[in-house]
């Protein structure tokens, strides 16, 4: 349900939203939980009941969220792809805050324009969408553990002719200790390559999380990573886009390298096929789906 005013927007139901500018992983996005059933990228969402009220003033925009129920992430099963070694027996999550998945979240974020300049803000108090997983002895199994989590976030965008600046983080307290987390790079597009239309976008992120999954925190995988990518959109009348990247672990030199293209097939299909490609090298984040490289083709039909 949502009702649209001349500057006050509500919405009352499930939603999804989306924060922060990074191409290769958004720290300050954190009100919707992961997908990983879907795909193991991040970027698939699942729907997060809320309560939104948004303002449009003359100064910026203020966003307020109250959620009031928690929705725990999937993991596969036993049979499943990409399982961790042990695997994750998500069907009873344990919960820092007492009243569990109805204990409720609030959010509140700010946006504005500032000549060259899109800035948002934010600050968040709730359950960490993110577990921690344990292990579980007895069972052999891990066990999610979903923790309280307070934030504050900020992200910024700077654009000028074909450069694309980009930064967020966010610092806070999960399980009662201090972390930072943020994302910085940039964008560089070349336009209209050999005056056929072609673009081709040059992108580069550094990543860094001081979360290291002691004293019950969930484990940050992209605590000190380096992504490398590149983005080519033909801008041709079946709007076709490719993007093909990797991130490389600084420390363990763990690789995840993913490429993808989309193009409209007539006027109501979609065909994207994405290719993924692990190396875990002794990472033990990454090493379980060592073996995992994949290649999936999707075909969309919009009626």
């Amino acid at each position: 349900l949502s009702w649209r005013g001349d500057r006050t927007d509500v919405t009352l139901g499930v939603s999804q939203v989306f924060w922060g500018v990074a191409e290769s992983h958004t720290p300050v996005d954190v009100i919707n939980q992961i997908d990983t059933l879907e795909d193991v990228d991040g970027d698939e969402k699942l729907g997060q009941p809320m309560i939104r009220l948004s303002y449009q003033s003359d100064v910026g925009t203020v966003e307020a969220y109250y959620l009031p129920y928690f929705r725990t992430r999937g993991f596969p099963g036993e049979d499943g792809r990409f399982r961790t070694d042990p695997r994750v027996e998500d069907d009873k999550p344990r919960f820092e805050r007492e009243d569990e998945e109805i204990a409720g979240d609030a959010a509140l974020r700010y946006t504005n324009r500032f000549g060259d300049f899109d800035l948002g803000a934010h600050v968040f108090y709730g359950t960490s969408r993110d577990p921690a997983l344990v292990f579980d002895r007895d069972a052999g199994v891990l066990r999610p553990v979903y923790p309280e989590l307070a934030q504050g976030g900020l992200d910024v965008q700077f654009t000028r002719g074909p450069w694309l600046l980009k930064a967020e983080g966010v610092a806070g307290e999960v399980s009662g200790e201090t972390f930072y987390a943020g994302v910085a790079g940039f964008e560089y597009t070349v336009f209209d390559i050999g005056g056929n239309g072609l673009d081709l976008g040059l992108i580069g992120e550094y990543l860094g999380d001081s979360r290291d999954g002691k004293n019950g925190a969930p484990r940050a995988i992209f605590d000190n990573d380096v992504f490398v990518g590149a983005r080519v959109t033909l801008n041709d009348i079946s709007d076709t886009e490719f993007l093909a990247g990797a991130i490389v672990d600084h420390e363990t030199g763990a690789v995840q390298a993913s490429a993808e293209v989309q193009r409209r097939l007539g006027d109501f299909t979609l065909l994207e096929v994405e290719g993924r490609i692990f190396d875990g090298s002794g990472d033990p984040l990454v090493e379980p789906i060592d073996r995992d490289d994949s290649l999936t083709v999707r075909l969309t039909r919009f009626f």
